[in-house]
């Protein structure tokens, strides 16, 4: 193709629609064909790569880096637009709690079934209490997501109201569910009986992924599993502090993608990895800990853009886990959002994160917005609680030397300026505020040059380690 034709051709490319997916690539035998997100972003990339050896002219080598640079970036905010849409239709579409009472009951069924297996649930606060999240409402009966880390992600309640007049209905209706549930045990990827309750007014059928649950009570000594008496394990960290955290995970189910992504992080194939951890959360989008890999993965890999749509979703379904806000801050902070980084850092702080990265964090992006007083305020909280952390020490070095910097300087300006227009006001000399002047812009350069050497210092510090 003529050189004039091709950068006609590039000219002419719209980068502002909407992307469907999956994407429609022609190939160079004209034959068209289907891409997935991942595969469409990694074929364009290589033609960035490529280009040189594809081109010999300069000015095709360019446009061509450009298109394809202008095309990954549609691609990637087509695909925020589709995750966007997706995630506000389910919470759009799912119907709204209008009967409190079977809610409330059916915590209070959870907690009582825990206390007849494990005695002394309640001795456990960090368990916290059970979310359940309403997926189905008909009239006197409702299906609820368990949100709790006592349950195996994917397990569900189904409550059933026996009030007149569809008192036998409701019965009825339990009954036949209990059979099917029964008659499919040993089937594989189906859900399985845990347990059911019927009581005069109400009854209640609990089922799992797998037939046991998993409750973790951090102790000294043991983390119980069971099917009804506990059994010892080793304890598992309750936060992810990087890949060897992450890695050193055994909660997750025998199989499934998410013990698959983990599988993989043991042979260090992050691609695999990052790719099993999002298909657990396509799966089940209320798994938490399959974003948490997931985030910790991307920090490594540095796939933020990708990443960014699934955080927000962790944001939209669970905006009271302080995770969600420093994970989103994160992503934020890997792609120089600092303000709205700042902000997300300090909602992960206020819900009480208990890391010590997460005061690091808010500190580091209050001292790039110049914040200085409001960092130091911040390490010195986290040094309280995480007294000689090696992190939060080495972030307070290009802090302190800021704050001092700057403390320099405004006594020095305020000395010489001060001095030198009273010797030009007194003496009605012009080369006196010439000086000042002068003076003045000296500075300024100062200071600008030893904050571009503190800032530095301080993006440093934010990259990720190993």
């Amino acid at each position: 193709m003529e050189k004039g034709k091709r950068l006609r051709l590039y000219s002419e490319k719209d980068y502002t629609e909407t992307i469907d997916f999956p994407v429609e690539l022609v190939g160079r035998d004209g034959v068209v064909r289907r891409y997935s997100y991942a595969d469409s972003i990694r074929i364009y990339e290589r033609r960035i790569e490529s280009a040189h050896v594809r081109y010999r002219d300069r000015e095709i080598i360019n446009a061509e880096i450009y298109h394809c640079s202008k095309r990954l970036e549609q691609i990637r905010q087509s695909w925020k637009v589709r995750i966007s849409s997706s995630e506000r239709q389910f919470v759009e579409g799912r119907p709204g709690l209008k009967d409190r009472e079977l809610y409330e009951r059916g915590k209070q069924l959870l907690k009582a079934y825990l206390e007849l297996i494990f005695a002394g649930i309640d001795a456990h606060p960090e368990l916290g209490n059970p979310n359940l999240v309403n997926l189905e409402e008909r009239g006197d009966f409702q299906i609820f997501y368990v949100n709790w880390p006592v349950f195996y992600p994917g397990t569900l309640l189904y409550v059933y109201r026996l009030v007149e007049p569809v008192a036998d209905e409701m019965r009825q209706a339990y009954k036949q569910y209990l059979e099917v549930l029964r008659s499919t045990s040993l089937a594989p990827d189906t859900e399985k009986l845990v347990h059911h309750e019927l009581s005069q007014d109400m009854a209640f059928i609990l089922t799992s992924p797998r037939q046991e649950f998993l409750l973790k009570v951090r102790s000294s000594e043991r983390v119980m599993v069971g099917k009804g008496s506990p059994s010892p394990r080793p304890e598992v960290p309750e936060e992810f502090e990087g890949l060897v955290a992450l890695l050193q995970e055994s909660s997750a189910p025998e199989e499934g993608p998410y013990r698959q992504g983990i599988d993989s992080l043991r042979r260090n194939d992050f691609e695999a990895a990052y790719g099993q951890f999002r298909e657990a959360l396509q799966e089940n989008p209320f798994y938490k800990e399959a974003y948490w890999a997931l985030a910790t993965l991307t920090d490594v890999l540095g796939k933020w853009d990708e990443t960014e749509p699934y955080l927000l979703m962790a944001l939209k379904y669970f905006p009271e886990e302080p995770r969600s806000h420093f994970y989103y801050g994160l992503a934020l902070m890997r792609t120089h959002r600092v303000k709205d980084a700042a902000a997300a850092f300090r909602r992960a702080n206020q819900l009480n994160m208990r890391q010590s990265r997460a005061f690091g964090y808010l500190a580091c992006t209050q001292a790039l917005l110049g914040q200085y007083r409001a960092a130091t305020e911040t390490l010195e909280q986290g040094l309280q609680t995480f007294r000689r952390d090696r992190s939060l020490l080495r972030l307070s070095v290009p802090v302190q030397r800021a704050v001092q910097w700057r403390n320099r300087l405004l006594s020095v300006a305020v000395i010489l300026l001060t001095s030198i227009a009273a010797v030009a006001l007194i003496s009605g000399q012009s080369w006196g505020w010439g000086l000042f002047g002068l003076i003045s812009i000296a500075l300024t350069a100062v200071w600008l040059h030893q904050e571009r050497l503190i800032r530095r210092q301080l993006w440093a510090w934010t990259r990720p380690a190993g």
